[in-house]
């Protein structure tokens, strides 16, 4: 599991060692040493310094800075065109809003910085000649796949309650087992969630609900969903969410759908853009009435389209009440013609029959569709034509 050494790109490299010339520490810190010892690819490289937020402005004066982040500590670095994070040691106390520090110090010493963080595998720092710094046992909890938190599960907590989400994310994400002591204390903090904004529980869901073992984060713990998702608590398709496509969206709909609970609710109140609300609202109503036969789903495409009539399909998939003729009478049904923009005919070629122009040509451009629909009439410009001037025909006379 431990590699002797840990490869740091050059840029974060040359960071560190600018750091370090200037007579600060500077360390590798958080998910890029987690990510490294596990054999993975870092997507960032975070840094811890022993600097204080002025003495890195004056070591990279001759660099663009981003600053937002300056009163917590962080200064932004943009080497070879890309942002690096490095934040001075800190120690955190306090936390009246279950969120956020009440007060905020910067330390000399790095093992301050790493007890504050949240789990042990994420509390890791790396320095190229004084190599791994685990001061909580990360690496073996990596070895283990055990997720645990950094100290007393409580206290992590209470401190911050997004930390019972993320620590259920990373389950989701990398299949470890939850340690005793850490799942007690998140069954039993769950209700600090009610503190966090919808806006970061809806972040934190979304990774969750995407990742590769989803289903073992979302089995049980109905003292969490009690307070997120009250449609979760009765919720049995879990372990059906991997037969779904990658969307955070249509997974969640799925959860509602399989707890037999409007998924609409939910996304009101996690703030889902209105799209999406919406895409419920026509998912629920097909999930409890699903359009059965050619005609049926013909209609539903024609109404919704093809991309909500697939989603419905999915979520029939995840329910396993798809078989193959169903599949095929969706395939069927979306061959034919199903919309207006399909028809082998158009507006003004109807008038060129002689259609009076105005709602005429719309309604006769409906009325072929609807034929089409029923597979009464092929949609093939002869036979369209053919059609339309019995039409014109019949209203004439």
């Amino acid at each position: 599991m431990m590699h002797s050494s840990l490869f740091i790109p050059e840029q974060p490299l040359s960071l560190l060692d600018t750091l370090e010339a200037a007579g600060e520490e500077c360390w590798v810190v958080g998910g890029c040493v987690r990510d490294s010892l596990m054999g993975k690819t870092p997507s960032d490289w975070d840094m811890t310094t022993s600097a204080t937020p002025q003495r890195m402005q004056q070591i990279f004066s001759d660099r663009s800075l981003l600053l937002a982040g300056v009163e917590h500590g962080t200064v932004g670095v943009i080497w070879d065109g890309k942002g690096y994070e490095i934040t001075t040691y800190r120690v955190e106390s306090g936390s009246g809003d279950h969120r956020h520090p009440d007060s905020l110090h910067f330390s000399s010493k790095i093992e301050d910085d790493l007890a504050r963080r949240d789990l042990t595998i994420n509390a890791m720092a790396y320095h190229p000649q004084r190599g791994l710094l685990d001061c909580f046992g990360g690496q073996q909890d990596l070895h283990d796949r055990v997720i645990r938190s950094v100290g007393p599960a409580l206290l992590r907590f209470e401190e911050d309650a997004l930390r019972i989400l993320r620590a259920l994310r990373f389950q989701a994400v990398l299949g470890f087992t939850v340690e005793e002591q850490t799942e007690q204390a998140i069954a039993q903090k769950a209700p600090l969630l009610d503190c966090i904004s919808v806006e970061r529980i809806w972040s934190e869901l979304q990774k969750l609900l995407v990742a590769p073992f989803a289903h073992l984060a979302l089995q049980g713990r109905r003292e969490v969903w009690q307070v997120v998702l009250p449609e979760w608590q009765k919720a049995q398709g879990q372990d059906r969410l991997d037969t779904l496509p990658q969307d955070a969206f249509l997974r969640l709909i799925w959860l509602c759908c399989a707890a037999d609970c409007s998924p609409v609710g939910a996304m009101k109140r996690l703030k889902c853009p209105r799209q999406q609300q919406q895409r419920a609202e026509v998912l629920w109503k097909l999930w409890q009435q699903p359009p059965q036969g050619i005609y049926p789903l013909r209609q539903a495409l024609r109404r919704y389209g093809r991309g909500l009539v697939q989603d419905h399909l999915a979520l029939c998939t995840a329910a396993n009440e798809v078989d193959g003729q169903i599949k095929e009478q969706f395939a069927r049904a979306c061959d034919g013609c199903w919309s207006l923009s399909q028809l082998n005919i158009n507006g003004k070629k109807l008038m060129d029959l002689g259609c009076p122009p105005g709602k005429e040509v719309g309604e006769l451009l409906e009325q072929l569709l609807e034929e089409c629909l029923q597979d009464r009439l092929e949609n093939t410009p002869g036979q369209l034509e053919q059609a339309a001037k019995e039409w014109l025909k019949r209203r004439q006379g």
